[in-house]
């Protein structure tokens, strides 16, 4: 989404709405509409640039900085289980 790069889903992130934020969806399996991006802060830099997120979740002004915080995490080998959204039990 990005980048727009056509990659292998092990290689991307998947990337869900929440509210008025993005979040990171590790396990791929939460509910609703997602876009997926390489774990790469240029591809995110890119998608927020050209309002990728915003186009995919049909909505405007989503807030990326949990996704920001999350790279930033990845890269310097921090786990920041925070930032991800577990699965509700019902």
């Amino acid at each position: 989404m990005g980048c727009r790069e056509v990659d292998a889903v092990k290689h991307l992130v998947r990337i869900v709405a929440v509210n008025t934020a993005c979040q990171v969806d590790e396990k791929g399996n939460a509910a609703g509409r997602g876009a997926w991006i390489h774990p790469n802060s240029s591809c995110l830099n890119r998608a927020i640039r050209t309002h990728g997120f915003d186009r995919a979740f049909r909505k405007s002004g989503l807030d990326c900085e949990p996704v920001s915080r999350w790279l930033d995490n990845k890269s310097s080998g921090v786990d920041a289980p925070e930032l991800t959204r577990e699965k509700e039990s019902g």
